[in-house]
């Protein structure tokens, strides 16, 4: 069975570490060109200094603990959870550092210029920070750990066990996080961040593959009305209903968290990758026939695009009578759109696998007929996609001499 991926969208959301972005700092990725630092007007050398002064802040923290300064219990606390804080903040810091447009280019340069210096000294740097995370987040857990130990009947101490088992889900520990999560909804059952716990024990559950137990999980957060999670709660309910291929449930749940997500609600990223998903889930239960309409209830602004990729998932599903009709109900609703070419060509490609011969000479005539006439009116897009359209047309042509034919006439007439 599948499981498909998906995007987190709560961290920002979460009243606990919202800095953190669930996952974990991971490897260090050139690929992937530099996720946003919190402060990326610093240089490399800038950040460096601010990781020298974390760690002397941590470090003198580590002192006070070691040296018996805190000799009672309320101080002993106060301190272990500054720092954990300082701990937490330097983790985040050499992570912003890392994956920072000026670590990014140090880089480049060195691999630019050959340089062994260079590449050395970039090196280090990344290896620096590497180990800055590392250390920052384990000692953020330790310190988070012996605080919730100390005084786990004080107030508050909710708080301090959910950012403990938030940066042990960030830090990769899935188990230990999803235990940590169990022990807030047993030991504080009244905690505002229940229906976040509630929400990570889900997320591991999914992660693994219990998609029954990840739904009911993900009901449990559901449950509190007031909850800022519902909307990406009931996303993931969809993701899993998918998954266990319950389809009319899964699109049920993925509508309604269109209605939970609209524009200029706090959760307008997910909105827009729940209008992405919905193609997909829709097409396992609705009418290609009706999709325009439907989608167009969903979002005006956005419907031909979701029925666009509709047709495409139809093609990949090799359900090409459906592809067909949906094709035929986009170029009516709007023959002139840009992704009029790709509809066409869609089609074409949908009659040529259908084996309907004249249907499939029908729709390469139609595609050569659009395509002459932008070659006047658009002459832009038409270059864009020659390529593109000879290729296709040359690959039915030894199957079809009418299309062969329609081929020289388009490509080789002087």
């Amino acid at each position: 069975m599948r499981l498909f991926a998906v995007v987190f969208f709560m961290a920002s959301l979460f009243a606990g570490p919202a800095a953190a972005q669930p996952g974990g700092p991971g490897g260090f990725d050139r690929a992937k060109k530099a996720k946003q630092a919190s402060k990326p007007d610093l240089s490399v050398e800038g950040f460096k200094s601010a990781m020298a002064m974390g760690q002397a802040r941590v470090k003198l923290l580590q002192k006070k603990l070691a040296s018996g300064a805190a000799k009672d219990v309320d101080k002993k606390l106060s301190l272990l959870v500054e720092l954990g804080s300082q701990a937490r903040d330097l983790g985040t810091l050499c992570q912003d550092a890392l994956y920072s447009e000026v670590m990014q280019r140090q880089l480049d340069e060195a691999d630019e210029t050959a340089s062994t210096d260079r590449s050395r000294v970039a090196h280090e740097n990344v290896a620096a920070f590497k180990k800055c995370i590392a250390d920052g987040m384990r000692l953020a857990m330790e310190s988070l750990q012996q605080a919730v130990k100390l005084q786990p009947e004080r107030e508050g101490m909710d708080e301090l066990v959910f950012q403990l088992g938030y940066l042990q889900l960030q830090a990769g520990k899935g188990p230990d996080g999803a235990k940590t999560m169990h022990y807030l909804l047993e030991k504080y059952p009244e905690s505002d961040y229940v229906p976040e716990a509630w929400l990570m024990v889900a997320e591991q559950l999914f992660e693994a593959g219990e998609l029954d137990q990840a739904l009911a999980a993900y009901a449990k957060v559901d449950s509190f009305q007031q909850s800022r999670m519902r909307p990406y709660a009931k996303y993931k309910t969809a993701w899993c209903l998918y998954n266990l291929e319950r389809w009319k449930e899964a699109y049920e749940a993925l509508v309604t968290t269109v209605d939970m997500t609209g524009p200029g609600s706090a959760w307008h990223d997910l909105y827009k990758s729940v209008l992405r998903d919905v193609p997909l889930f829709y097409s396992q239960v609705g009418e290609p026939e009706k999709a325009l309409e439907v989608f167009k209830k969903l979002d005006a602004g956005f419907h031909l695009a979701m029925a666009s990729a509709l047709a495409d998932i139809y093609f990949e599903q090799a359900k090409f009578d459906e592809a067909n009709i949906l094709l035929d109900a986009l170029l009516k609703a709007s023959p002139d759109n840009d992704k009029a070419l790709g509809w066409l060509a869609l089609r074409l490609e949908n009659r040529a696998s259908s084996g309907d011969d004249d249907a499939t000479e029908s729709a390469a005539r139609a595609l050569v007929d659009y395509f002459a006439k932008i070659r006047k009116t658009r002459p832009g897009l038409a270059k864009k996609h020659t390529t593109d359209v000879k290729v296709l047309l040359e690959s039915l042509a030894p199957r079809f001499p009418a299309i062969n034919a329609m081929t020289e006439e388009l490509f080789q007439k002087k």
